[in-house]
């Protein structure tokens, strides 16, 4: 049973981020994200073993310089050369490279990092030396060395080009685009990048198959709309998402700033809007007069009557047919009938949007 639920969960991981699929070929020496976290509590353990200020100053140096490798994917080179005003604390990022390139990093490391080669001025303006990672390559490389040693990595383990590696792959498993990691890691050309990992056979059957689900599922869900997000304006609290699907239909959305942030959405980027089939409504007559924010004309194509409640199949101008579910005696007073033309009222709130 224990095999079932590892097959199982590895199965859901894969269909939640098909770039964990990928795999790293034998020829391409790297750490995965726990063998990176044991090499930093190895480092972490030699500095508190340092003895004396000028000692503990130094491991500090070489451990920011550590996670500055590790974080950004940088070159030896580009770290040892790089200014402290390099370091933008308050946007995250640390700008690399000629010509130069901004790579952000997670705002608590990156103040750890300032942190650890700071010499003064307070935690609100810390004091940095102009070129605080001028540590001598090979000094830097002994020590990264004996800490991949000390974590049982091995000594070749710990060469900053594996940290470069370990961090685009890293990356790439984690989902962002080929593209963003070649820009991240300053690559001429995207082959670069892409030679650090692999695509096996099977797993590429995987991924074209849950691409293809997922167009099955757009295609035949019940009242999902799909297509491109063609405007978003972001309130205090909330915000109002515009898309429009291929056939010309306009789906407004109104979702928390929140959700907003953790689908991802913006202008061109694509979207599901789900709409469940009690929450539409039908109205009979005029334009009705609603601040719902989707009014569509349509005409009923098909009746289901059952003792309680009822279902109703509507296809509107555009062609998409859209289901609501009514109340038994609701469909007797708007006297619905196959070809009754009607109003579809969907209100912005209850859109359910899903990123795709």
């Amino acid at each position: 049973m224990e095999g079932s639920l590892e097959t199982l969960f590895a199965s859901v991981a894969s269909r939640a981020n098909p770039a964990g699929m990928l795999t790293i070929p034998d020829e391409v020496r790297c750490l995965d994200t726990n063998d990176l976290e044991k090499l930093e509590s190895a480092f972490r353990a030699w500095v508190a073993k340092g003895r004396g200020a000028g000692v503990t100053l130094a491991r500090r140096r070489i451990l920011a310089l550590f996670l500055l490798l590790r974080h950004t994917g940088a070159r030896l080179g580009e770290a040892s050369g790089l200014e402290g005003r390099s370091l933008v604390l308050e946007k995250g990022l640390v700008r690399l490279g000629t010509p130069p390139r901004d790579v952000l990093v997670a705002e608590t490391v990156l103040a750890e990092i300032v942190g650890l080669v700071t010499t003064g001025g307070g935690r609100e303006s810390p004091v940095l030396p102009e070129y605080p990672f001028a540590v001598d390559p090979g000094h830097v490389r002994r020590k990264f060395y004996a800490c991949a040693e000390a974590a049982g990595l091995g000594r070749e383990m710990g060469s900053p080009s594996v940290l470069r590696r370990s961090r685009a792959v890293e990356l790439l498993r984690g989902g962002v685009p080929l593209p963003a990691v070649q820009r991240l890691l300053g690559h001429g050309n995207a082959e670069l990048t892409a030679a650090y990992v692999a695509v096996p056979d099977d797993a590429m059957r995987r991924m074209v198959g849950d691409a293809l689900d997922r167009e099955q599922r757009r295609s035949s869900a019940r009242n999902a709309f799909f297509g491109r997000v063609e405007d978003v304006r972001i309130g205090d609290v909330q915000a109002s998402v515009r898309l429009q699907t291929p056939t010309g239909l306009e789906v407004l959305a109104i979702i928390t700033n929140d959700s907003l942030e953790a689908l991802g959405l913006a202008r061109g980027a694509y979207a599901l809007a789900e709409v469940k089939a009690p929450w539409v409504v039908l109205q009979r007559g005029e334009h009705p007069r609603s601040s719902a924010g989707n009014v569509y004309p349509g005409e009923v194509v098909r009746v289901r009557k059952g003792a309680v409640s009822a279902e109703v199949i509507v296809r509107l101008d555009a062609g998409t047919e859209v289901c609501a579910v009514l109340a038994a005696d609701t469909l007797a007073t708007l006297e619905l009938c196959d070809g009754a033309h009607v109003w579809v009222v969907i209100n912005a709130l209850s859109v359910i949007l899903n990123a795709v």
